[in-house]
């Protein structure tokens, strides 16, 4: 299971061959959409145990890669669509 704190929508999920994982969605509940995180570690078992990671910004679909060799980056729209930028944000393995 993933800790949310309301409905998530556009999950993306990046995995690393040495089985950490990187879950990144928008979440509603609160009015807004917020840009949300989880890590986790591939147990032996097979499962993953998410930690989340709130971003606490605002925006929609989410993007998560591996970047520099300890750092996650999380990409995301954010604004009106007819203004629309794209954020980012790198977040340590």
């Amino acid at each position: 299971r993933v800790p949310t704190e309301g409905q998530a929508h556009h999950p993306q999920l990046a995995v690393l061959a040495d089985g950490r994982v990187l879950l990144a969605w928008d979440e509603s509940g609160t009015g807004t959409r917020r840009i949300v995180s989880a890590a986790g570690q591939v147990g032996d078992d097979g499962r993953v145990t998410f930690n989340r990671r709130p971003l606490n910004e605002v925006g929609s679909y989410p993007v998560v890669v591996p970047a520099a060799p300890n750092e996650w980056l999380v990409l995301w729209t954010a604004g009106e669509p007819a203004r629309s930028v794209i954020r980012g944000a790198r977040l340590p393995r």
